[in-house]
This record gives C-alpha cells, structure tokens and sequence, in this order.
C-alpha cells in the first residue's frame, strides 16, 4: 500500500530542509555536555510535533482461542487530530503496552507516550489482555496462550484500517514488551517492527525462581493484574509452587524459542539495575542466533526497572525511540538507525566513561581469582582450606527486584564480616578493570543445613572510602545433604558492563539468602565453603 500519510505544516518544512541539504531530524546537542558521554548520536533524534490528540475507547474484535469464537478487546485509541477530530489521511500505527493491568479500563485518558507517538503522527493503540481490565475473557493465568494471538488479531485490524498506512510497530516495557516481543512471533501481516523494553526473557529464572528458589515479594506483582476474579492472586502463587522445577508450564512462557518465529527488526532495550536485565541481553543474543543479526539491536543503560525516557540518569529519550518509528514505519521521515547494533553505558554511573557502541561484544579473556581463608580474593591458589558462614536465608540485601528494592547504587551492603556471609576481597586495582559479560562462580561446598536454602553470590565494588555497591549476582539452591558431602556448583551471574576503577576492590560474597528478592524460610546449620587447588574459583570476563 502506498504511503498517503498527510503532511501538515511541519512536514512541508522537513521536505524545504531535506531540500536545502538539511535534514530537521539532525541530531542536537546534548545537554551533558559536548561529549554527553559518548551518547548515540539517535538519542538526539526528533521533529517537531505536528498534531494534536484525539482518544476514543474502542472494542477490538479478535480469535479467543480457548474457544474459537468471537471475543473483543477494551483498547485505547489515540490518533492524530486538529481541530478537536481525527487528523485526515493514513497514519502508521503502533499497539503499545499489551499488559493485564486494565489501562484502557480506567478514564479515557493519554500518558505521555501515546500523546508523543500520536502528535508525531502515529495511531497508538492501548489493550487490556483478555480476561483482565474491561476485556473479555474466560479468567487469566500468566500462561495464557490468547493473549498471544489477541495481540496478533490487534495489530492487524490497526494495520487495516482505512486511515492506517498498513505498517504496525508493536512495543512495550516489562510485561508489555513481553507481550511485543510474543506477538512478533505470531507473524501478524501488518507487524514491521518491534520495540521492547525491559522484557523478560525466562519468566522462571529472571523473575519466579531465580535459581530455582521461589521469589519473595515479587511475588506480590499479582496484586497489579486487574481480574475480575476474587482469589486470583492466590490461586495464581499456588499455580507458581506447583511448578518449581523448569516444566512445560515455564517453557511455554520462554521467549527463547518464540524469538526464532520474529521476521521483523527489533530493539531491545534494558537496564544495568533491571531485574530484567538478562532478559533484554538474552532477547538480544536469541534473535542473533535466529539469523536475525542485521535487523536485532540492543542498548543497556544505567537504568533500573521502569521507562526508558524518564531514567535519572542518561535516559533514552522519546525522541530516541521515534527514530526507531520513523524509520520502520514512516517512508517519509528521516529515522535513524542506531550506528552499532548493541550499546551500552559502563557502570557505575558515576565516574563512567559513558556508552560504547559495537556490532556483536567485544571478545573478552577470562581472569581467575581463588578465595582463600583469611578473606583474599586473588590469582594465586591458595592452599587447602575452607570457609564457613550461617544458612541465613534472611540475608540481604537485594538490589535487582521488581517490588521493595533499593538499586544498588542506593543500597546498603551487608558488612562483610556478617555470621551469614562468606566474603572475600582482593587488593586494589592499579588499573580500571572493566567485567564485561557474566562472572562464573565454581563452589565447592558442603552445606550442614537442616533444609534445602538458596546459595547466592555477589559481586560488589569496594571504593577507597569503604563505600560497596552491588555488580552483580546469582542464585542456585542447595539441597540438604546429613551426610555432609561436598558439593560443586556452577553459577552463572547477571550479565554486567562494570568498570573496577583504580583503587577500588572487587569483594565477592557467598551467602544463603538474598532478600527480599528470595523468600525466607526456616533453616538452621552452616555451609562451608572449600578453598583451594580442588576448590572454590571466580571467573571474571575482563574486557580489553
């Protein structure tokens, strides 16, 4: 179909500009400064707003596929307008934030997103997932297979109709790009592109069982959904404790093996504090190894949990993301592509050299540190000997968590002298250190509890003044064992892009508890952990 988007007075300015050599969607310069830290230069992208909004609340019809028979969607439209009424012509259009969370069952009303896409000329449409806010549906269970081809059926009727271009991008954060990134695999026919932003990736690793330990107050996120049903958030919890190991019922909420059904381009986009932060470098790596390198891209930021564009740090602006639009959706704007396919902001923030930029990561060596028992942490192995702490499952506290989390650079680390934690610390850094990817941790312990606990390592950034903010981490649980056999285990952590400056030390902790992102439960006894030639290791990946 043929663009016959109309051009306002904005839009006759931008073809006078393109014209004289000039485009308006040049990037501007950067409030933080020349450098703005290396910023990408599609962080300054934008164009002068040209319309004004209007909303209407609309009823979607869609597949229910439980039973095969009409059901509709409560959605949000908001369109361009002037003068009080939809703007003439065909705009591009774009299915935002598919969550449970009953948005378009509230007030007709536009956050300021949508009111952003739709002055910029983008019919924005909002949707309640079925069974939950004003939408039909036979109940709601996180493993909700309609939710999938309701948002397929959604953006194709926005793609058909007569003022639409036919082209839909579908976006979200959180559960709505999870939601973006599952319709993508559904193929709908008008879907060209797809922007997720703090999306997970493995609901039961990233979110429900973090090494297969059973969240604690994230557990509270049913509170948010809006079903009609009374006993929802407890029958869903006890649906959760019914599958504690990874079965079908974990991998049907995967993405990894939906990403390799995605044909269209795709940003992901994630936070370095996000409790979702593998999610969106996972999503990332899939559509890659899906073959679909030239047209995946990914950007970390310094951000925790929630909108990219309104992070108080280096923020990814909503003109940042309407380039992304522009250029997948609209023939005739000036959209910038990101110049590299992954970017990403060294952390800390503070005293950061800021983004990089990079067309795969960088290659990476790894460097091997042992613990030894007076609380080193160094290349040399140290002689045979071992290390003991508390199976405190109250350990805390966390710093990657959807709900009662400090981020870590506003958290508290528990003094490494703590009975519940095994700490060990190298000496300072002579030079920046830069850990880039996930540290490996390779336990060798022997656990004395009474019950099965969590087994968690830390990573944490130890400045000159004593002050110690949280890298990364990593789960795993440990059974009980009376006998008291030692045990190895691999760990994988969160992925990070982390600067040790000169005079700062790594300290890795190695507890049984990390709340309040693992619950808590009753266990007694110790764990040791063993040092050594046959014992405990760290892998750090060190970038050059």
């Amino acid at each position: 179909m043929p663009n016959q988007r109309r051009r306002g007075k904005a839009g006759i300015a931008v073809v006078l500009l393109l014209v004289l050599g000039t485009s308006a969607c040049t990037p501007s310069a950067s409030p933080d400064g020349p450098a703005a830290f290396n910023q990408p230069d599609w962080f300054s992208y934008d164009r002068p707003a040209e319309y004004s909004v209007t909303t209407s609340r609309v009823s979607v019809p869609v597949t229910d596929q439980g039973r095969r028979s009409p059901g509709t969607l409560s959605c949000l439209l908001h369109r361009p307008a002037e003068n009080g009424a939809p703007a003439p012509g065909r705009f591009p259009g774009i299915f935002h934030q598919f969550t449970p969370y009953g948005a378009a069952a509230a007030p007709v009303a536009t956050d300021s997103e949508e009111k952003y896409l739709a002055e910029h000329g983008y019919n924005v449409l909002r949707c309640d997932v079925p069974g939950t806010g004003s939408s039909a549906g036979h109940g709601y269970d996180l493993d909700w297979p309609v939710q999938d081809t309701a948002a397929r059926d959604a953006i194709d009727w926005l793609g058909s109709q007569s003022w639409s271009t036919g082209k839909v991008g579908a976006s979200g954060r959180s559960y709505g790009g999870w939601t973006a990134l599952r319709a993508a695999s559904e193929r709908p026919k008008h879907l060209a592109a797809v922007l997720a932003h703090v999306a997970p990736s493995d609901m039961y690793e990233q979110f429900f069982y973090p090494g297969g330990n059973l969240a604690g107050a994230d557990v509270a996120w049913t509170r948010a959904v809006t079903s009609p049903e009374a006993g929802y958030p407890l029958r869903q919890v006890r649906t959760w404790r019914a599958h504690p190991q990874r079965d079908g019922y974990w991998a049907d909420l995967d993405l990894s093996r939906r990403l390799q059904s995605v044909e269209v381009p795709v940003l992901n986009s994630g936070g370095w504090y996000d409790v979702f932060r593998n999610g969106a470098v996972q999503n990332h790596a899939d559509l890659v190894g899906a073959g679909r390198a030239d047209t995946s891209y990914l950007v970390m930021g310094p951000w925790a949990h929630g909108r990219a564009d309104l992070q108080p740090a280096h923020p990814l602006p909503l003109g940042g993301q309407l380039a992304w639009w522009d250029h997948w959706l609209s023939d005739d704007a000036a959209g910038q592509l990101p110049e590299k396919h992954i970017s990403s902001f060294a952390m800390p923030a503070a005293g950061s050299p800021g983004w990089s930029s990079w067309d795969a990561w960088p290659k990476t060596t790894t460097s091997t540190v042992y613990p030894s028992r007076d609380g080193g942490l160094a290349g040399p192995v140290p002689p045979e000997s071992s290390v003991g702490f508390d199976a405190d499952t109250t350990v805390g506290q966390s710093t990657t968590c959807l709900l009662r989390c400090a981020t870590p650079e506003t958290s508290t680390a528990p003094a490494a002298d703590r009975a519940g934690i095994a700490s060990f610390t190298t000496a300072p850094a002579g030079e920046p250190l830069h850990l880039l990817g996930s540290v490996r941790a390779r336990l060798s312990i022997t656990s004395h509890a009474t019950a099965a606990h969590p087994l968690v390592v830390k990573v944490l950034d130890v400045g000159p003044d004593g002050r110690t903010v949280e890298a990364a981490a990593g789960w795993t649980r440990v059974n009980a064992d009376a006998r008291g056999h030692r045990t190895r285990h691999s760990i994988d952590l969160q992925a990070t892009d982390w600067i040790v400056a000169p005079g700062h030390r790594i300290r890795i902790d190695v507890c049984a508890g990390d709340s309040p992102k693992l619950g808590s439960s009753d266990v007694d006894g110790t764990v040791t952990v063993h040092t050594g030639p046959d014992g405990s290791r760290f892998e750090l990946p060190v970038a050059p």
